[in-house]
């Protein structure tokens, strides 16, 4: 069984340990570092529907949902149903996205960064700004990606040799080696 059918394994565990830690209010706190959020070791979507159950993840969800629709200030707040079918449209098409990751995404989106609304906060353009905000995502991750290398490379050259020392250091070990004898026996 893997967990999918099951409401909750532990509530009190999904409580203490997901829902008080990542809050609208934290999101705040830790959007001040975006590379961070995106870069961070944080659980997934997928990984709190493995450890609390399919619905555990929604519930999260709709309550940031719930967050941005009354931020919003709108005339109209989404309704529970409303928010409920929301979470569960961006867990089944967003499922690999970090709790820090939505978080951030979230307070961009209350800022204004994505798509606007006007009178109420609707289901599509929470969903059409994931989409925008999954290219910030992936230009981060790339930017990582991309020092990550250059890193690795600036490290490979300087524990690089050149050839005229690896020779000398050769040498050193066997005084009657020489390269062109050992590529002149390879020819033969």
């Amino acid at each position: 069984n893997d967990g999918s059918d099951r409401k909750w394994i532990d509530q009190k565990a999904f409580y203490d340990e997901i829902a008080t830690i990542f809050t609208p209010e934290a999101g705040i706190k830790i959007a001040a570092n975006a590379d961070g959020c995106i870069m961070a070791d944080s659980p997934t979507l997928a990984d709190i529907a493995k450890e609390y159950g399919s619905n555990a993840p929604i519930v999260w969800l709709s309550v940031q949902i719930a967050d941005a629709s009354i931020f919003s200030n709108a005339k109209e707040v989404m309704s529970e149903d409303q928010g409920m079918a929301c979470a569960y449209i961006i867990f089944t098409k967003f499922f690999y996205l970090k709790l820090t990751e939505i978080l951030l995404f979230f307070v961009k989106f209350k800022a204004g960064d994505y798509e606007k609304f006007y009178g109420s906060v609707a289901s599509q353009k929470i969903i059409i700004s994931i989409r925008s905000f999954l290219a910030y995502r992936s230009s981060i991750i790339e930017r990582h990606e991309r020092n990550k290398k250059e890193s690795q490379k600036e490290d490979t050259k300087t524990e690089a040799v050149s050839w005229q020392r690896y020779c000398e250091i050769r040498k050193m070990k066997d005084r009657d080696y020489s390269p062109i004898e050992e590529i002149l026996a390879s020819i033969k």
